[in-house]
């Protein structure tokens, strides 16, 4: 069973791959003339095939993904693992995703609603933060593309392989 959910992980991580490196293309396909609109519908895009990615490897897992502590926990995932020891060694976060999803600590609403804050924001800026260095090849249409949609489907796959060792398997408590 174990190897079956651990294949089914993988199967999930490379899927998103894809549709991370599709999205990242097609987004940045116009160079020049559709960048305004190109960069921010990239960010969502590609926020958004993280998330489902980073929840379907949660709840292949059997973590309960309605639980705020796991969705805050796959939100953090989204940083990578150099963002989230980054954030760690700030001390602009105290605990792994895993150890918030599997509610160790003293976790109160207004410190998840915190954490998503601050992830997101970190998430915008890093995200971002991609574009000053893609900015002459996005001038170019297909070649902006090309490496957009490289990035992004890279960027997924550390995601993911993140997610997978932040999101081990977890016993579910059966509720009567």
């Amino acid at each position: 069973r174990t190897q079956d959910v651990d294949e089914a992980v993988k199967a999930v991580i490379d899927q998103h791959v894809r549709l991370a490196g599709a999205q990242g293309f097609v987004t940045n396909l116009g160079g020049l003339v559709t960048i305004f609109l190109a960069i921010p519908a990239n960010l969502a895009g590609l926020a958004l095939v993280q998330a489902r990615m980073v929840t379907a490897i949660a709840h292949l897992r059997g973590y309960e993904i309605t639980d705020l502590k796991v969705r805050t926990a796959a939100l953090m995932t989204l940083l990578g693992e150099e963002g989230v020891r980054e954030a760690l060694a700030e001390h602009e976060l105290d605990l792994r995703p895993h150890d918030i999803a599997v509610g160790a600590g003293d976790l109160d609403q207004a410190t998840l609603e915190r954490i998503t804050a601050d992830v997101t924001e970190s998430l915008v800026t890093r995200i971002g933060g991609k574009y000053a260095t893609l900015t002459l090849a996005k001038r170019v249409p297909l070649i902006g593309g090309a490496l957009s949609g490289g990035f992004d489907a890279f960027y997924t796959y550390s995601v993911g392989r993140f997610a997978d060792q932040e999101f081990p398997p977890h016993v579910m408590i059966e509720r009567v």
